[in-house]
């Protein structure tokens, strides 16, 4: 999603992806703001994550979407692909938090940009493509803090006042990633 955002491809729209973009706008319009998209490999996640992009800044018209997105002047994608490495420190890199960041202060450099946007009448989404990467390694590195800074973002996100959409892929269900770690925290 990363190396290919700017490329022009050949996207074909299946049924299915028809299907996943209108449960994706529709639960947004309802104040739902992050999604989950799981399918095995090579199934087009990366792609329809390309597609979402390019029909929501009404640049490609794969699939029908509703007059409340046209109302915007486009929404800023910010592209991360997971990695066995921390989500913390990947988002406080990517949303310059600085050096000494918190949960905290994550959540507020991403409300600046947020705000900047929003400011443009610009909307935000947020992509995390490979995103087991990152619950692979907070499944064995201090999985509490890495969980919480998730929970963290999930409900900031998922606040209906703001223009933001959280979309993450997987290959597997979210608890496959869960081996290892305790009741509590898979709860």
């Amino acid at each position: 999603i990363a190396r290919d955002f700017e490329k022009s491809l050949d996207y074909i729209p299946t049924p299915n992806a028809q299907g996943v973009f209108s449960k994706i706008t529709n639960d947004y319009l309802s104040g739902i703001r992050s999604f989950n998209i799981i399918g095995a490999y090579g199934t087009g996640k990366s792609s329809f994550l390309w597609a979402f992009e390019k029909v929501i800044n009404q640049k490609k018209d794969y699939f029908p979407i509703n007059n409340f997105f046209k109302k915007k002047s486009g929404y800023e994608a910010i592209n991360l692909v997971g990695d066995f490495a921390s989500i913390i420190d990947v988002f406080a890199h990517e949303f310059n938090a600085g050096e000494d960041y918190t949960t905290s202060s994550i959540i507020q450099a991403i409300d600046k940009v947020f705000k900047s946007r929003a400011s443009e009448n610009k909307g935000l989404i947020i992509y995390v493509d490979e995103f087991g990467k990152f619950l692979e390694f907070a499944a064995k590195n201090n999985p509490e803090q890495e969980l919480y800074f998730i929970q963290q973002l999930a409900e900031y996100v998922n606040d209906v006042d703001k223009d933001i959409f959280f979309i993450t892929t997987l290959h597997q269900d979210f608890n496959s990633y869960s081996y290892g770690l305790t009741r509590s925290q898979r709860n």
